[in-house]
C-alpha cells in the first residue's frame, strides 16, 4: 500500500476526464503513486471498475459524460484541478470536431461554476494554416475554447505518441512489419517530433507541480526531429527486421493512404483518414521552455521505440487505443426484446462438460482470439476478418490488448468485451459489418462436485430480410466451427471431457443436463463417462464387479457375448480374460483384455490387448456416498483406420456403445433396487 501523504498542490481530488482512454488510463495510477487523491471519470462505470487501479484507497470513480452537463458538473464539483483528456475521434462519432467543440464548451462552463483553479489539456502540435488537417485543427480549437474561460489552462501540444498500444504507433508497427517494400505518399518526408508516452505522462504530472506552467502553452516532443521515413527505418532496426524499401508516389491522396492503413493495420478508415491527413503537416516543437521548467529523462525517438518494443514483447499493455468509446448496449439479447426490434432473435446453444473447476476452464477461455486464435478453424476466422476489412469493417487486425486476460471494453479481434464475470461469464459483441447484431456468450456453470459445463450461446438479431439470409448461410458452419472451438477450449484446459461438445440438451428445469452416458471426441481418442448411484454397500458392489462371471449378466444379449477362457471368481492384477462378441451382424471377433490395476474396493482397470479397438482403457471406480455407492466408468478408446474409423464411430459405434452402457445401467438398477420405504410396504396400490 502506498504511503499516504498530502499533495503539495491540493488536498482535494484531482479530476481526470477520459480515465479509461489511452493517456488517462495511464495517468491515473501514476498520480496515485505520487500520493495524490484522484477522481477518475468516464462514461462507463463498469469500465472504470474493471481497471487494475479501481480499488485504490485514494481514488473516486464517477460515471460522467462531457456531453451531459449535469453529469459533468457532478464530477467536477469539489475539484480544483482538472485534466481534460477527452477526444471524440472514434468510429462511433460521425462528426468528432463538433462533439469535441461541445464537450470543451461544457467543460468551460462547469469549471467556472464549480470553482476550478486550473485545467491541464493535452492537445496536438501543428501551426495554424489553411492546409492544417481537420484533426489538428480540432485539437487547436479545443485548446482555444478551454482558454477562453476564466480558469487558467495549461496546454501541452504533442505530435505522434510512441507507446505500446497507441493508434499512431500501431500504424507504424503494422506497416513496417508487414511491408518489406512500401509505396507511400510524399508525407513520409514530413518533419515530425514524436514523444514517448512515458515522457508525456511525466510532463502532465510535472505541470501539476510547477506553478510556472499555469496558463501557459508548451510544445512537447522527443530530443530529435525526424521524418516518417526515418521512423520506419528506426523501427525496422530496433525490431530486428531487414531494411524496408520506400517508394514515394506523389499521386497518393490522404483518402487512399487511409484505405491502405485500414487494410494493413488495426486502425479503421474512420480514424486512419484524419490521422493520415495530419501526416502532411510538419509537427515540430517551436517552444521548448518546458524543458527548463520540468526536469525529465527525455528520450529520443529510437529510445522511445526501443522501450515500447520491450513492453510489447512482455505483453504489457496498460492501455490500448481501442479502450476509449462507449460499451454498446445489448438489450436486444434479452428474450423479450426481439418483438420491438423488428426481427426474430436467432439462438445457437452448445455446451461441453468437463471434469474441471471453473478456474481451470476460465483460463483458456479468456485467452481466446488474438495470437492464441479461436482454437479451431483459425483460417476461417481470418477469412471472415479479411472480408470484413474489405467492406470497411474493423476486421481482425486489432488482436487483443492482453493475451492472458480480459477486462470490460477490451477488443478481441472483431469483438468487444461487454460483460466480464471472472470464472463465470464472458460476453462478446460483434463489431464487424453485419446485417444485424451478433453476440457470443460464454457461461461456466457448476453441475456437480468438480464437474462444470461450458455453455456457448451465439445470438443474432437479423436486420430485415438480408439478416435472415445471412443466418441461413452461416448456420451450417456452426456445427463444426463452434463445436471445434469449444473442444479446443476444453483441450487447452488439459482436463477430462465428460461429454460434448454438442448442441444443448436441457433438463426439465431448463438447465443443461449431463447425460447418463457421455461420449466426447478428444481428438485422436474418444472418452466415455458414466455415473450411477447404487443403494448398496461398497463391499457388495465390489464383490459383484470383481467377479468376471457377472460380466455376462450386464452385457446385452445382441452382443452374443461368451467367455473363451477359464474365468476365476475374483479379478487380480495381470489377469488375462478372453471373450468372443458380435460387433456387427454376421461379424464376430475375439477380445483379449488384461486387468492392469486393482485397488480393492475402490477401482480396477481393464485394457484391451487385442480386439476390435486400436485402444481400449476402461477404469471402474467406486465411491461411498450418502445414497449408497457411486459407480463410475471412465473409458478412453480409439478406432483403427484413421478418418474412416472416425466416420464409422459417428455412424454406428457411438450409438452402439451408448446402447451397451444403457443396458448395463438398467440391469444394475434391477439387480440393486432402491429399498421400498416402510410406509409404502403393504400399500394396496404399491
Amino acid at each position: 500500500m502506498a504511503e499516504q501523504r498530502v499533495s503539495p498542490v491540493t488536498d482535494k481530488p484531482i479530476l481526470v476526464t477520459g480515465a479509461t482512454g489511452y493517456v488517462g488510463g495511464r495517468l491515473v495510477p501514476r498520480l496515485l503513486e505520487a500520493g495524490y487523491r484522484v477522481r477518475a471519470t468516464a462514461r462507463s462505470m463498469d469500465k472504470l471498475r474493471s481497471r487494475a487501479w479501481s480499488k485504490h484507497e485514494r481514488l473516486e470513480l464517477i460515471a460522467s459524460d462531457v456531453m451531459e452537463i449535469d453529469s459533468l458538473r457532478a464530477a467536477v464539483r469539489g475539484c480544483e484541478v482538472v485534466y481534460y483528456l477527452v477526444h471524440s475521434m472514434d468510429p462511433q462519432q460521425a462528426d468528432f470536431a463538433k462533439a469535441d467543440r461541445k464537450g470543451a464548451q461544457n467543460m468551460v462552463a462547469v469549471a467556472e461554476g464549480c470553482g476550478v483553479k486550473r485545467m491541464i489539456y493535452l492537445g496536438g502540435l501543428g501551426e495554424d494554416a489553411p492546409e492544417l488537417s481537420e484533426h489538428l485543427r480540432s485539437r487547436a480549437e479545443v485548446a482555444g475554447i478551454l482558454r477562453s474561460g476564466s480558469v487558467p489552462v495549461t496546454v501541452l501540444r504533442a505530435a505522434m505518441i510512441i507507446g505500446s498500444g497507441s493508434a499512431s504507433f500501431e500504424i507504424l508497427r503494422h506497416l513496417v512489419e508487414r511491408l518489406p517494400v512500401m509505396v507511400t505518399p510524399r508525407w513520409v518526408k514530413t518533419p515530425c517530433q514524436p514523444i514517448g508516452i512515458r515522457n508525456v505522462l511525466g510532463y502532465l504530472i510535472g505541470c501539476l507541480e510547477c506553478d510556472a506552467t499555469v496558463g501557459e502553452t508548451f510544445d512537447v516532443g522527443a530530443t530529435d526531429v525526424v521524418t516518417y521515413r526515418d521512423l520506419f527505418r528506426i523501427y525496422a532496426e530496433e525490431a530486428g527486421l531487414r531494411r524496408r524499401w520506400i517508394i514515394v508516389l506523389p499521386v497518393l491522396t490522404p483518402r487512399l493512404s487511409s484505405l491502405w492503413i485500414h487494410l494493413l493495420t488495426p486502425i479503421s478508415a474512420s480514424i486512419a483518414r484524419p490521422l493520415a491527413e495530419g501526416l502532411r503537416n510538419p509537427v515540430v516543437c517551436k517552444d521548448t521552455r518546458i524543458r527548463d521548467l520540468i526536469s525529465l529523462e527525455l528520450f529520443d525517438c529510437r529510445e522511445a521505440i526501443r522501450r515500447t518494443l520491450i513492453r510489447l514483447r512482455q505483453d504489457d499493455l496498460e492501455t490500448y487505443w481501442t479502450d476509449a468509446g462507449r460499451i454498446p448496449p445489448v438489450e436486444w439479447m434479452r428474450s423479450g426484446d426481439p418483438a420491438w426490434a423488428g426481427g426474430t432473435l436467432k439462438v445457437d446453444e452448445r455446451h461441453v462438460f468437463l471434469q474441471a473447476t471453473a478456474e481451470e476452464i476460465w483460463r483458456p477461455l479468456v485467452r481466446i482470439g488474438g495470437t492464441t486464435g479461436w482454437y479451431y478453424a483459425n483460417w476461417l476466422w481470418k477469412i471472415r476478418g479479411l472480408l470484413d476489412r474489405l467492406v470497411g469493417g474493423v476486421g481482425s487486425n486489432r488482436g487483443r490488448r492482453d493475451s492472458g486476460g480480459v477486462r470490460l471494453g477490451d477488443t478481441i479481434d472483431f469483438w468487444r468485451v461487454v460483460h466480464v464475470e471472472p470464472n463465470r461469464r464472458l460476453v462478446l459483441l460483434a463489431e464487424m459489418k453485419l446485417p444485424g447484431e451478433a453476440a457470443l456468450d460464454f457461461t461456466i456453470d457448476r453441475i456437480d462436485e468438480n464437474v462444470h459445463v461450458l455453455l456457448q450461446t451465439a445470438r443474432f438479431l437479423p436486420r430485415e430480410f438480408p439478416g435472415h439470409v445471412y443466418w441461413w448461410m452461416v448456420s451450417p458452419l456452426h456445427n463444426f466451427v463452434f463445436n471445434g472451438m469449444l473442444g479446443g477450449v476444453a483441450r487447452a484446459s488439459w482436463k477430462p471431457v465428460l461429454h460434448g461438445p454438442e448442441r444443448v440438451t436441457r433438463g426439465p428445469n431448463g438447465s443443461p443436463r449431463l447425460p447418463n452416458i457421455c461420449i466426447a471426441d478428444c481428438g485422436a481418442v474418444f472418452s466415455l463417462h458414466t455415473l450411477q448411484t447404487l443403494p448398496t454397500s461398497i463391499q457388495e458392489t465390489w464383490d459383484f464387479f470383481a467377479n468376471p462371471e457377472n460380466l455376462l449378466k450386464i452385457t446385452p444379449p445382441w452382443l452374443e457375448f461368451r467367455n473363451t477362457s477359464t474365468v476365476p471368481k475374483r479379478i487380480h492384477t495381470g489377469l488375462i480374460l478372453t471373450h468372443r462378441i458380435r460387433t456387427f451382424p454376421g461379424i464376430r471377433v475375439n477380445w483379449v483384455s488384461e486387468i492392469t490395476h486393482v485397488n480393492e474396493p475402490y477401482t480396477f482397470v481393464d485394457e484391451q490387448r487385442s480386439g476390435p479397438y486400436r485402444l481400449w482403457h476402461h477404469e471402474h471406480c467406486f465411491r461411498e456416498v450418502d445414497a449408497g455407492v457411486e459407480v463410475q466408468d471412465i473409458v478412453h478408446y480409439s478406432l483403427r483406420f484413421g478418418a474412416l474409423g472416425k466416420a464409422l464411430h459417428s455412424l454406428t459405434v457411438r450409438r452402439q456403445l451408448q446402447e451397451i452402457f444403457e443396458y448395463r445401467r438398467e440391469v444394475l438398477q434391477t439387480l440393486f433396487p432402491k429399498p421400498v420405504p416402510e410406509s409404502e410396504e403393504g400399500h394396496p396400490n404399491g
